[in-house]
This record gives structure tokens, sequence and C-alpha cells, in this order.
């Protein structure tokens, strides 16, 4: 509503949805008048108490915690392993077994996919971007469309060596850091799919987009280090001095994308798109070097999941929605961009160009941040994970007596934590799906985030 301020507006709009599930489902769900989701817990409220919620009606999931004080060392207390005693529950003793792999798959561009579960199965064979990127593109028969638009000449020694890539990028992936893993990129590829197969990005953009923003997401994490770019400045660290503290990780991550693709023929997919591509149905259009779009792609949008971008990109996506709004309400054709302009000269095509490039890198930096809009369960475990990283970054930052960095703090008590994630997901999380789904008019993830916080 135009009169409303973003939080109000947010609120009303999951409240209706909410309103929508229970209508539908009989689900019982928190008094939406009694309760913000805004509001952080009050002080001295028992963490215990505050996590027992998640797991009322789930006997399952409320079955013993997880012991960590062996996995990483107590300092100033036991606050640290106390804090995932409660907050962290035991999924090991759900069900009787690991589920078959078909079956995971089916949950596969979902946001109900369970990206660890999937990872660590037998079948996966550790290459679960290999596996998962065979099972999407094959989902989309994206090798016949690639085929039949002419992206790609040779589709089979294509489809070929886009798998000897992923399993490349697999196993660059370090398997000894907790949540920038292998397991991780295999979660944002999947939330990646769910946001290209929604009407609106989907409207916007062709085949070769789409697997386009499947590489980006399989490569936005790779050779991840387990510390962040705070960390790398701070301790003037090899790839600080290399990208002059600019999106160090994210320079790397795609520094390191591209010198594994080009090093053996094997995976160099790249060399196989056509450098004269024409556009059938826009035959006016002058001829473009695909190979130079696609890697242009895979930067913007690798180099865009940098928070420190997030305030800008947050700002432009809101005008884009605006657009879209103004042009829904004047009853105009919801047609932003021109799928067959991808590769023109003049400003108008260019300017639909720069402007599709940038909903597909908000996408992926709303699929990299998008854990807490996962089920209960799901955002339990990555939170888990997440916590293990940032504190063992924290142990090292405090060895070499440097400042701690933001939720980097063992030590810090129950309640500390949770006000630090609860301000992570409505500072960031929060109002990017709100600004992006309300874009794609799909709200089931805010749903999820109001049902949880």
């Amino acid at each position: 509503e135009p009169n409303k301020g973003p939080v109000e507006a947010a609120r009303a709009a999951l409240e209706a949805a909410v309103s929508e599930l229970r209508s539908i489902h009989g689900t019982q769900t928190k008094d939406t008048a009694s309760s913000s989701s805004y509001d952080l817990p009050v002080e001295g409220t028992s963490w215990k108490l505050m996590l027992e919620s998640y797991t009322d009606n789930d006997p399952e999931a409320a079955e013993g915690h997880h012991m960590l004080e062996q996995k990483s060392p107590k300092r100033n207390g036991s606050g640290a392993s106390a804090t995932l005693k409660v907050f962290c529950r035991s999924f090991e003793s759900m069900g009787t077994g690991m589920p078959c792999l078909s079956d995971m798959l089916q949950e596969a561009g979902q946001l109900g996919f369970d990206a660890i579960a999937f990872s660590e199965s037998a079948e996966v064979a550790g290459q679960p971007l290999r596996v998962l990127g065979a099972h999407l593109t094959r989902s989309t028969d994206m090798w016949s469309s690639l085929r039949d638009l002419r992206f790609v000449l040779e589709p089979d020694e294509f489809q070929g060596r886009v798998s000897n890539f992923l399993g490349a990028i697999d196993f660059l992936y370090r398997a000894d850091v907790p949540y920038h893993g292998p397991a991780h990129a295999a979660d944002v590829m999947s939330t990646m799919e769910w946001f290209l197969q929604t009407p609106y990005v989907s409207s916007i953009t062709n085949h070769m987009d789409h697997f386009m923003g499947l590489m980006a997401a399989a490569i936005h994490d790779v050779g991840h280090p387990g510390t962040n770019n705070m960390f790398q400045s701070k301790t003037l660290g090899p790839l600080a001095l290399r990208y002059n503290d600019k999106s160090i990780l994210e320079m790397m991550h795609v520094a390191l994308a591209f010198e594994t693709m080009l090093q053996n023929e094997a995976t160099n997919w790249l060399e196989l798109l056509p450098c004269d591509f024409q556009d059938s149905e826009d035959p006016a259009a002058k001829p473009a070097n695909l190979q130079h779009y696609v890697r242009r792609g895979l930067i913007d949008m690798v180099l865009g999941t940098d928070m420190a971008k997030h305030a800008k990109k947050l700002a432009r996506l809101q005008d884009i929605a605006q657009e879209e709004e103004r042009g829904r309400m004047e009853n105009v054709c919801n047609r932003p961009l021109d799928r067959t302009a991808n590769f023109g000269q003049d400003q108008k095509k260019q300017e639909s160009l720069e402007r599709k490039l940038f909903v597909l890198g908000t996408a992926l930096h709303a699929s990299d941040i998008s854990t807490p809009c996962k089920p209960r369960q799901l955002m339990l475990r990555w939170t888990e994970r997440v916590l293990l990283e940032f504190w063992a970054q924290g142990d090292e930052e405090l060895r070499l007596q440097l400042p701690i960095s933001p939720l980097c703090d063992r030590s810090l008590d129950a309640v500390s934590v949770f006000h630090c994630c609860l301000l992570f997901v409505c500072s960031f999380v929060f109002y990017v799906f709100f600004v992006f789904l309300n874009l794609v008019c799909f709200l089931l993830p805010l749903v999820f985030l109001y049902l949880l916080y």
C-alpha cells in the first residue's frame, strides 16, 4: 500500500498470507495481533524457552541436542557449546535412514530441498554440484533448448564439458569449512533454480540466461577459506593484497572458476559458445559474442554476492519493483525486459540487458542468504554450521590479538547470539526478500520467516 512504510506494508502482506494459509490448511500460527516478528526478545528471556517452540508438536526434531564441546575449544566459559546445545537439534535421529537420491532430487529447485543430506549421500559420491546440475538441466530440457535456439552448436560435447567443470568445482570447495562448502553451493544452486522458475524472472530471461544463473550459483563461493572479507583485510592476507581489499573473496571465487575452466579442454565449455550468435527472433540485431556475454554475466552475478553491496542493490531493486507496480496499476503489459533483445547495441536494448543482469544478480544474492527462509529443520541445521564457521574465525582473531568480527565471538551468551541472528535476518534477509518476492508475486519464503521469527 503506497501510504504505508516498508515494515508496515510487509507485516500486512505477511499477515494476509498467514491468514490465507490458516484458512486453507487449518494450521495454528502465532497471534499476529499480539506478536511482532520484528521485536527482539526481551532481556532475561530464556534462550531454551524461545527455541522450544521450534520443536513443539515435532517429537522427531525435539530428540536430543548436538554435543559440540569436542568440535571446538571453549573460550571464556561455555557460552558457545551451551548455545548450540539448545539451538541445534539432533537431526540424526529423524527417520530410519537417509532418503534415496531420487527422492531428494524431487525437491531440487524447491525451498524444501535438503542440500546437506543430499551432499552427504553416498550416491552423490562427493560431487553434489555435478549431480544436481545434471538433474536440473535434464528436468528443464535445457540442452535441447540451447541446441534448438543455436546457443550451443555442439550440445553433446558442451554437456560433457559442463559436467566435468562442475565436478572440478565440487573438489575445489573445502570439505573442512562448516558452512561455505559444497552443500551450501548446492543449496544456492537449487534456490537459484527456484527463482529462475518464477514467472517474472522466466519472462525476462532466455535459456542461456537460465544456464548462466545455475553456473553462477555453482561457482559463487568456490575455494572459500572459511573466513570472511573482513578477516582477509585485517590480516593483510594474500587475497586482500591481490584484490586491494575490494570484494576480496568474490573476486577470488570467480577468478578460480575461470582458471579451472580454461586450464583443461575437458572443462572448457565456454569456448563452445558462438562468438557470432544471431538471434533468430531479432534478425536485425548485430551478431553477438556469447562467450563475452556469459563471462560478463558470471562475473557480475558472483561479485554481486558481496554483502558490502547489499544496500545499493536493495535500493535499485526497490526502484525496479516500483516501476513494475506502476505498470501493473496502469494495466500496462508486464514486459519490463524484452527477452529477445539481449545482445543489441541501441540504448533501449542495452538498458534492458543491464536491468536483466541486475535481476539475475539479485536472485543469486537472495539465494545466497536464503537459509532463514527455509523450513524450520533446515534453517536450524544451516544456523549450526554458520555459527561454527564464524566462531572458528573469532578464535583465530583472538589468537592473533585482533578485534573479533561481528557474530564471531563464541563467548557470547545464547540470547546475544539470538539477537545477532535476528538482527541479520531483519536488516538484510527480510528486506531483500520482501522487495524481490513482491516483484515476482510469491510470498512463501516470507511466510516461513514470519512463522520462524
